[in-house]
This record gives C-alpha cells, sequence and structure tokens, in this order.
C-alpha cells in the first residue's frame, strides 16, 4: 500500500473490523497521514458487502489482493465470492472503474507437473488449468481445493468484466511462493515449486498493472525465473549468513538443494517481462531472503523477542 499511497492515488483499503483499522495503523502509523480510507466490510463474500463503496466514491481502480490462509484450514466458496462478489458491486455501481487487477498463482500453472506425461521443463500462463470445484470438494485435498478455487474465482471475474455493461477490463497477477526462515530444528520439507517472488515486486507489479495499456485482459506470471528456491537453499543461506541462528534452522542435507524425487522446472515470467518492460526488474533472490530475514529479526528486538 506505500507503493499506492505515494503517488496521486487516493486508497479505499477495506477491513474486516474497527480493530483491525487500528492495528493496520499501529504497525504503519505513516498511513494515519496518508490519503488511506478503512471502511468496514466484516465478510468481503457477503452479497452485496462492497456496494456502498462503489455507489459512495468514484472509484477508478480495484485491487483485490490474495488474503491470508491455510491449506488445511481452507474454505474455497470463500476465496471465490470474496472475489466475485467485489466485481459484482463494481460490476452494479463502478461507472468510473477502469480496471479490475486480481491476484492470482501461478499454481494453476503447475496441476499437470504431477504426472510424467504432461511434466513440462517451463510453464507459461498458456498451462493455466481449470480444475472443476466440484470434482475436488469432496476428496479431502485442500491444495487441489484452493487451485479449483483460484481457477473459478479468476474465470468468474473475466467472465464479469467481458459483458457489453461493464465498462472496466481485468487483469490477474499470477506470483510464484513467497519464502521464510525455518526457524525450527526438524527436516527441510519439499516444495511444490522451485521459483518464488518478492513481495515488492508483487506489490509494484500490482501498481503497473493499473494503467499498462498492454495488460488489458491478460493473466501474468509474476516470478524470478532467474531463482532456483528450495527450503534447503533457504536454510543454507540463513546458516551461512548468520551464524548465530545455526541452532534454530534445520540443517537438512546441505548439498542437496532439490528434494530427492522431485525434478526441477521453470515457470517463465516472459509476458512480464514484455508487457511491464525495465519497469520491473525482478529482486536477486538472495536479496529477498537477506531482506526477510533481518526485518523479522529487526521486528523481533522491537518487541524483545528472541529468534
Amino acid at each position: 500500500m506505500s507503493l499506492e499511497t505515494s503517488g496521486e492515488f487516493h486508497v479505499i483499503a477495506p477491513v474486516r473490523s474497527e480493530k483491525d483499522t487500528q492495528s493496520t495503523l499501529a504497525l504503519h502509523p505513516e498511513y494515519s497521514d496518508k490519503n488511506v480510507r478503512f471502511p468496514v466490510v466484516p465478510d468481503l463474500g457477503a452479497n452485496g458487502a462492497c456496494d456502498e463503496i462503489f455507489r459512495e466514491t468514484e472509484i477508478n481502480y480495484v485491487i483485490h489482493a490474495a488474503g491470508r490462509f491455510r491449506f488445511e484450514n481452507i474454505d474455497p466458496q470463500k476465496l471465490i465470492y470474496d472475489n466475485y462478489d467485489t466485481a459484482k458491486s463494481a460490476e452494479k455501481f463502478g461507472k468510473s472503474l477502469k480496471r479490475f487487477v486480481l491476484t492470482g498463482s501461478v499454481i494453476v500453472e503447475i496441476t499437470g507437473q504431477m504426472k510424467p506425461s504432461t511434466f513440462k521443463e517451463e510453464l507459461t500462463e498458456a498451462d493455466i488449468v481449470s480444475i472443476p470445484l466440484e470434482a475436488v470438494r469432496e476428496s479431502g485435498d485442500s491444495v487441489a481445493c484452493y487451485v479449483a478455487a483460484k481457477a473459478e474465482s479468476s474465470s468468474l471475474l473475466f467472465e464479469t468484466a467481458s459483458k457489453s455493461s461493464v465498462s472496466w477490463d481485468a487483469v490477474e497477477l499470477l506470483p510464484a511462493g513467497t519464502a521464510g526462515p525455518l526457524a525450527h530444528s526438524k527436516e527441510i520439507p519439499p516444495v511444490p515449486m522451485f521459483q518464488i517472488t518478492d513481495v515488492r515486486d508483487v506489490a509494484l507489479a500490482h501498481v503497473l498493472a493499473l494503467r499498462n495499456e498492454k495488460a488489458s485482459g491478460q493473466r501474468i506470471n509474476v516470478v524470478n525465473s532467474d531463482s532456483c528456491y528450495s527450503h534447503q537453499m533457504l536454510a543454507n543461506l540463513i546458516r551461512s549468513k548468520y551464524p548465530e541462528l545455526r541452532d534454530k534452522v534445520a540443517e537438512g542435507t546441505p548439498e542437496q538443494l532439490i528434494p530427492a524425487g522431485m525434478v526441477f522446472y521453470k515457470i517463465s515470467n516472459a509476458k512480464s517481462k514484455e508487457i511491464f518492460g525495465n519497469e520491473l526488474n525482478y529482486t536477486p533472490e538472495s536479496d529477498t531472503y537477506n531482506a526477510y530475514v533481518d526485518r523479522v529479526r529487526e521486528a523481533m528486538r522491537n518487541r524483545d523477542l528472541e529468534l
């Protein structure tokens, strides 16, 4: 949000409660002096939840960012309707709206990687696979439900944007996974994808997508294709740069960067480079890891905590 408030944008950031507003301002007091408004919307997925916001304000752009969740507690219907009901409000009352930018995930491209017969060494936006939600809902597979929900949410948005009565277009950005430190002494877990995206690059891509004409109607991978991420690689970096944390981060198998039985594949960012050009230069993965660990340690010191 700092990118949005640094220019001419007036930002409306819905929160679930007034307590969330206070928590946000406590962490980011600079927003109290910015052009930011925090309307309370208890449930974005409720029918008409954002109607009043669109009725009261001439909104030019929407960024529907991904919320936090745990796979084990996933509610696919909520993932879908948090976005879809916002889009429906935009359809009814967004007369000044120009663009709706949705945060997706490259996970919708990697479904075919689970089978040798459909495995590809490089994935692009053309490899998006739609899994019917009803086909996986009863399976108990939370990851499959997530993939199906993300795909359906995207489909509903683009379907809405294609209506003749709608004046705005849609863009979906597909970042890869983000990395965090392994602050435990257990085994190193595997990962489903091997490229990452720096959160600052994701934020910048969203702001760039608001006005870029080439982005109109596109689904765009936002990923550092030069990275080769694994939890083992992150553990190696932390243990090397921060000797004082060595006993708190699993050693794993330092020489085996890719988990046994898994094959490296690449996610292409060619379309993002074509559309955004030099305005989006991906952060080197080592800078991403170092910045994250440094920021976490700083935050913990400020709270008199130890990592």
